[in-house]
C-alpha cells in the first residue's frame, strides 16, 4: 500500500515523500521504501539465484587462475 506519511527508505536511506512509496510492518514497527526501490529489489530477488551462480563461477575461475600462477612461480 502507498505511504500516507513521509519517512526514510529502509533500502536506500533517502526521504520517501507522501504517496511515493510503500509501507510495511516489520518487527512491530512501520517502515517505508520508495516504489522504485521495491521494483529494483524485486528484480534482484528474481535474478538472485542466477547472480549467485555467476559470482560463484567467477570466484572459482579466479581461484583456479591464482593456483596456476602460484604453481608457475614455484616451477
Amino acid at each position: 500500500m502507498r505511504n500516507k506519511y513521509p519517512g526514510v527508505c529502509y533500502r536506500c536511506g533517502e526521504l520517501v515523500k507522501k504517496g511515493e512509496g510503500h509501507f510495511e510492518r516489520h518487527q512491530g514497527r512501520w517502515r517505508v521504501q520508495h516504489a522504485e526501490c521495491a521494483i529494483i529489489y524485486r528484480e534482484i530477488g528474481r535474478n538472485r539465484k542466477k547472480e549467485v551462480k555467476q559470482v560463484d563461477e567467477k570466484r572459482k575461475a579466479a581461484n583456479q587462475e591464482g593456483e596456476r600462477s602460484h604453481q608457475e612461480i614455484q616451477s
